[in-house]
């Protein structure tokens, strides 16, 4: 086995859905958890608060690992609401990886 130390970032965006009555109408509440194998090691949020808004979360977590290990980040929006941003003028999402030992 070995120590795997990963990071992973999300930027939501705030975009207002029109949400059916008697629901909560929020802006871009996303957030992106990291799976090892299946499993959640580690969640973060990004939550906007109107529609013009942006937020930003990162995550560093160190995990024992082993051959064979599948990992992914899972990403998911709250009632359908926000984007998740990218690009050179607003930032990046993005996910890494390194060996510690």
């Amino acid at each position: 086995s070995s120590l795997y130390a990963f990071t992973w970032t999300v930027q939501a965006a705030g975009k207002h859905v029109v949400q059916p009555i008697n629901s909560n109408s929020q802006y871009g509440e996303i957030n992106a958890a990291l799976m090892q194998n299946g499993a959640v090691k580690g969640v973060i949020v990004a939550d906007t608060e109107t529609k013009y808004d942006m937020d930003t979360a990162t995550a560093f977590v160190v995990l024992e690992t082993k051959v064979g290990d599948q990992f992914q980040i899972a990403v998911s929006e709250w009632d359908g609401q926000g984007d998740i941003y990218s690009n050179n003028s607003n930032g990046r999402t993005s996910f890494s990886g390194f060996r510690v030992s």
